[in-house]
């Protein structure tokens, strides 16, 4: 039993280590993308009260 938890434990340490950085780089593409609908948002209204 006490060897099972070990494997278990060392998998879900591993799985964490190898989905971190996955984790942070789509929070990085979550908030890029929220700017870029800021930005393009902007970009409209002063697209439509020039014209």
């Amino acid at each position: 039993m006490k060897s099972d938890l070990t494997t278990i434990s060392r998998a879900l340490s591993t799985y964490s280590d190898e989905v971190y950085p996955l984790v942070e780089k789509l929070k990085e593409i979550k908030r890029d993308a929220g700017a870029f609908l800021v930005k393009i948002n902007a970009d409209d209204k002063c697209a439509r009260t020039v014209i």
